[in-house]
């Protein structure tokens, strides 16, 4: 199944989002002098199951909304299976980013916690912009 035109460009938004706060973190590491390379290995392995983690949600939500209504109970029923799929992986990514002294434990954490802000911040400045253009038009 590909996914929709909105569904990609909402990636796309989360993808950047990442790696704003990618390189942000890794500023800020430098700056307080605790950079070395487990800060951009953390931050890189975070930023890949954080978005690893959307795109899984992002399929999964499209295919119980193509879903015809004769077997939207199914498609519901794999919407929560795959979540409990997704919360696995999102507590292995979690293990091993703490576990694996490769990885800053920080920097590997902090990017599961930047999608859904991406995401409320895009659709804030999304109404913003058409409630601009309604008062103008």
């Amino acid at each position: 199944m590909k996914l929709d035109k909105s569904v990609r460009a909402e990636l796309w938004y989360v993808a950047a989002g990442l790696v704003v706060c990618d390189a942000a973190m890794c500023a800020v590491f430098a700056l307080i002098g605790k950079f070395d390379y487990t800060v951009p290995l953390g931050a890189l392995w975070g930023s890949v199951f954080a978005f690893l983690r959307m795109y899984l949600l992002a399929r999964r939500v499209q295919a119980v909304a193509a879903s015809g209504e004769e077997e939207k109970e199914l498609a519901q029923k794999r919407l929560r299976a795959s979540y409990f799929v997704r919360m696995l992986i999102l507590a292995a990514a979690v293990v091993a980013g703490i576990a694996l002294p490769f990885f800053n434990y920080i920097a590997a954490l902090v990017p599961f916690l930047v999608p859904q802000p991406v995401m409320l911040l895009r659709r804030a400045i999304t109404a913003r912009r058409a409630r601009k253009e309604a008062s103008n038009g």
